[in-house]
């Protein structure tokens, strides 16, 4: 466990100190018997007591925004949520503006989640949720509105004393700018604060702008940074290790999300030395081979771009290879061609077509050429597995519907961490490293063969079929747990309360509260 220590965390280790587990537990026990019911809630309520300093706001009565840009599972959501609670409770705030990504989010997260409004709120000023009129109303008139970027121009209905923005770093692209300056603007009663959580993201215009200010002004625009290591805690047991493995500890995404650290906006998402790094010949033998299809809108040269189509494979001790670019602008009475030519002589077991674009059309074109050689096409659903079948070609179409930039970061995540290697002498592979080398991590960009390569390193990875979100990178090869030099977990209350067997201990009553609404 790294990080400051709570209040509770500090006592609970001088007093193990000072007399041993077993001794410590049975004072405990008899401070927990003299409390009364009321006196035991007032202590699991009491915030300030359980959290760790990097979760509160400032003490000072200075600041104007308060801002908690780490890792996920930092405590980001608990921090905030307790403090929304005291402003309403106290009638310092009776009108607030809660927003998350979409209004499902900020309804799941921010009222009704374990760390939301609902669960933090102490049982002498819990709010009730008015699910008609998507508003929380505390027993003292105070009100919190849901609110949603996707609709930038509700936001400027009311006037508010707080806002709480939340998850920022995953707003939509094309409505933030005008939420976030809507909040900006309308958030100017009483003392007009913002609270605000995201995890970092390059080259995000609000992350950027929210750190300049605070760089500019660090007593009142304050941002406190973090890891999910210092929530261990109050996370199940394990869940640390297996997001490691799953996407690395030295990978841009794991540095994002694990350790909160903000990129440089210089850093591209790929870079030649992981290619040169993992760099193969291919070999013999293949579990698998793929075609992967990015159509182009048209075939008229004036106007289109290009058919992006990667030849990739999965060895046998499941590297992902990047065997051929046959990326380039191809007339429609020679894609089909060319597409099943490439299937065919590769001996490969399925062909990937997108279709956001071009529709079914591609698909057609692969059936007719396929005709010509004799061939059978069978489509495929989105998770059916092609048997083994002489004479016959298998197709599955994706349509891709979330954003490119994500769709690359699993791309980006299995070549940083030499999962996929580039064949020597590959037809057309200098050009595809050069593509891929130039992005800078923006929404615009090539759609062609990066895009064809990042759809066959989800689908050899395996990561287009897990019901994870795809930015959170890949499942792999199982390989070694990563573990932290010099990292313990000194978190001596929680071990008291796992070790706890029957009674009443203070550990077993208050710890239990507290962590089951602190993440």
């Amino acid at each position: 466990m790294t990080g400051e220590l709570s209040t509770a965390a500090r006592l609970a280790v001088q007093l193990v100190g000072a007399h041993g587990r077993d001794r410590a537990h049975r004072i405990v026990d008899r401070i927990v018997a003299s409390l009364s019911t009321a006196e035991l809630a007032a202590v699991a309520a009491y915030w300030d007591f359980w959290a760790r300093p990097k979760q509160l706001p400032p003490a000072d009565d200075n600041w104007r925004s308060f801002g908690l840009l780490t890792s996920r599972g930092f405590g980001k959501t608990r921090g905030h949520s307790e403090f929304v609670n005291a402003e309403a409770a106290s009638g310092r705030a009776m009108l607030i503006g809660l927003c998350a990504q979409n209004e499902q989010k900020t309804i799941e997260i921010q009222v009704l989640g374990p760390s939301g409004l609902l669960a933090t709120a102490p049982p002498w000023a819990r709010p009730v949720w008015e699910s008609t009129a998507k508003q929380l109303l505390w027993p003292n008139g105070a009100r919190a509105y849901v609110l949603t970027p996707e609709a930038p121009g509700n936001i400027r209905g009311v006037d508010y004393h707080l806002a709480w923005l939340s998850e920022i770093q995953s707003w939509p692209a094309a409505t933030r700018d005008e939420a976030f300056s809507n909040f900006m603007l309308t958030t100017r009663l009483g003392y007009g604060r913002t609270v605000w959580d995201a995890t970092p993201k390059r080259r995000h215009p609000i992350l950027r702008e929210l750190v300049a200010r605070s760089e500019a002004e660090p007593d009142v625009h304050v941002i406190r940074r973090g890891t999910i290591h210092e929530n261990a805690a109050n996370l199940s047991r394990g869940v640390i290790e297996d997001l490691e493995r799953q996407i690395g500890t030295t990978t841009v995404r794991g540095r994002e999300e694990l350790f909160g650290e903000s990129i440089d906006d210089a850093e591209a998402i790929f870079h030649q030395a992981w290619i040169d790094a993992a760099r193969r010949h291919l070999p013999d033998k293949l579990t698998r081979r793929i075609i992967v299809v990015d159509p182009s809108i048209t075939s008229d040269r004036r106007y289109s771009d290009r058919s992006g189509i990667a030849d990739m494979g999965l060895g046998v001790d499941g590297q992902i290879y990047a065997i051929r670019n046959l990326t380039g602008r191809h007339r429609a009475e020679d894609l089909g061609k060319l597409l099943v030519g490439a299937y065919l002589d590769g001996g490969c077991s399925l062909m990937l077509i997108e279709t956001n674009r071009g529709g079914t059309m591609t698909t057609g074109l692969v059936r007719l050429a396929a005709r010509e050689r004799g061939q059978n096409v069978v489509e495929l659903d989105a998770v059916e597995t092609p048997p083994a079948r002489p004479g016959t070609v298998y197709v599955r179409e994706i349509n891709n519907r979330g954003k490119k930039a994500d769709r690359l970061a699993v791309a980006a995540t299995v070549l940083e961490r030499g999962r996929c290697s580039f064949v020597f002498g590959g037809e057309g592979l200098d050009e595809l490293e050069g593509q891929l080398c130039a992005l800078d991590g923006g929404e615009r960009g090539p759609d062609d063969g990066p895009d064809a390569f990042a759809m066959g390193c989800a689908e050899l990875s395996g990561s287009r079929h897990s019901k994870r979100d795809m930015r959170e990178g890949f499942v792999g090869l199982a390989e070694s747990a990563r573990r932290l030099n010099g990292t313990t977990r000194v978190d001596e209350l929680a071990r008291m309360n796992l070790n706890a067997r029957g009674g009443t201990s203070v550990a077993a009553v208050l710890t239990r509260s507290a962590r089951g609404r602190a993440i």
